[in-house]
């Protein structure tokens, strides 16, 4: 669990713990208030693990496209140039790849970038 929730959630405990009334008595909402923090409190230590393990995964799949992505496009290039010797550079073939090659481009340029983010440990 990241450490600056954790601090925070301990902030708020000793806050709702040490509170007290007008009448210097602890608040009338006190129990049910830690009780609430300490379910939350559970839940977000069970859950935490869970979803950094998602996120790991996510990363390893991440880079398993990325890595097939330019498999992908080292084999595009060795088929451009191979139907640029055959065909020649002027062919309606090769125009095609190349015509294709550069939307791609573009496309991957106006591509908002994604941001990869982990959780803190």
């Amino acid at each position: 669990m990241p450490d600056d929730i954790l601090h925070k959630v301990e902030l708020l405990y000793d806050l709702i713990s040490d509170a007290r009334g007008p009448d210097g008595n602890e608040l009338p909402i006190r129990a049910a208030c830690l009780a609430e923090l300490d379910t939350v409190l559970r839940a977000l230590q069970k859950e935490w693990p869970e979803a950094q393990r998602a996120a790991n995964e996510y990363q390893r799949l991440q880079a398993k496209v990325r890595g097939a992505a330019d498999d992908v496009e080292r084999q595009l290039t060795l088929l451009r140039r191979v139907v640029a010797a055959e065909l020649g550079r002027t062919s309606r073939a090769y125009q095609r790849l190349r015509l294709r090659n550069s939307q791609s481009a573009n496309e991957n340029e106006n591509a908002e970038p994604k941001a990869e983010t982990t959780p803190a440990n």
